[in-house]
């Protein structure tokens, strides 16, 4: 996800994918290394169709923002997740 407003949370996240099963554990949030919110998360889903249909939301509004989705990988949320570190 990439476009979030920097005041949401996990919890704003889980309500906007809202008719998919997540868990907060599920949601990653990046920061920058001061902890300051990138705008960018990424969002695990129990299976590849949930994935998929969660992409049918990409440019939806969360807040005021419009939100980009993309598929990534798991190495790409490590990496991103590392960099606030």
């Amino acid at each position: 996800m990439r476009g979030l407003p920097f005041s949401a949370g996990k919890d704003d996240i889980m309500d906007f994918f809202k008719d998919f099963a997540l868990t907060e554990d599920a949601i990653h949030v990046t920061f920058l290394s001061d902890g300051r919110p990138t705008g960018e998360a990424f969002v695990e889903f129990a299976s590849t169709d949930d994935a998929k249909a969660a992409l049918a939301k990409d440019r939806m509004t969360l807040g005021s923002r419009y939100v980009e989705l993309f598929p990534s990988s798991i190495e790409d949320m490590n990496h991103a997740v590392s960099r606030g570190r």
